[in-house]
């Protein structure tokens, strides 16, 4: 099924569509209502994300969209992607994509030929990853899927986002992405910062288990959604 663009017009772009529709973000259904002008995602509950194209065409794989335009299509599926110990955390799934994809291989249904709904789609993001340059690896945030012809309804060819995350509630609409507070903080101090304490209660957090700080080696790394639990409990 293929969402027709008619001459001179983007659909969902600027203001919301005729009727919300059912799309899947980050794991979830939700009901979408449309890009705004600044290409920003929104969601019928008046949640917003950013939503900013990563432009590269790795060789050997199909084109993204025609003319980077995809914000005049109806979205599929955005899934939020980071890069972590050398694979991909989906969502903040609890397993990898590779060591995902290496089990779903395992099990005896792939044997006869059949694969999870979602193996496809994880497949092909793999693939495409493979052929990434590391720069342009360490950009991608997301991954989303558009409903255009490219026939198989969409989901062959995924656009990857340089730029994919929700944004505050009583945000502007014009924010961008690099306004936005991080997914992660890698030191006490900006963790601190954002939170609005100090690091002595950052380290207090921490001690009392509230806080999950994840350590490697002298590195450490915060999850703002962590954070947030914190700040809620205060």
């Amino acid at each position: 099924m293929t969402f027709p663009k008619k001459k001179n017009q983007k659909p969902g772009v600027g203001g919301q569509h005729a009727k919300p529709y059912e799309a899947t973000i980050e794991g979830k259904k939700c009901q979408v209502n449309c890009f705004d002008a600044q290409g920003n995602l929104v969601l019928a509950d008046g949640q917003r994300y950013t939503c900013e194209r990563l432009k590269f065409n790795p060789p050997n794989q199909p084109p993204d969209e025609p003319e980077g335009d995809i914000f005049g299509w109806r979205l599929l599926e955005a899934a939020k992607l980071e890069q972590w110990h050398g694979d991909w955390n989906w969502n903040d799934e609890p397993l990898p994509l590779k060591e995902w994809i290496e089990l779903e291989l395992q099990k005896p249904y792939a044997k006869r030929g059949e694969r999870h709904p979602q193996y496809m789609t994880r497949a092909i993001v793999d693939s495409r990853f493979r052929q990434l340059p590391a720069a342009l690896l360490e950009q991608v945030n997301g991954v989303a899927w558009f409903e255009h012809d490219d026939g198989a309804g969409g989901w062959n060819t995924p656009i990857l986002l340089k730029s994919f995350r929700p944004l505050p509630l009583n945000a502007s609409p014009k924010v961008e992405a690099t306004k936005s507070a991080p997914d992660y903080f890698t030191s006490i101090k900006d963790a601190a910062k954002y939170a609005k304490v100090t690091e002595r209660t950052i380290k207090n957090w921490k001690s009392r288990s509230w806080l999950k700080v994840e350590q490697l080696g002298r590195k450490i790394r915060i999850a703002k959604a962590e954070l947030d639990k914190c700040i809620k409990k205060q």
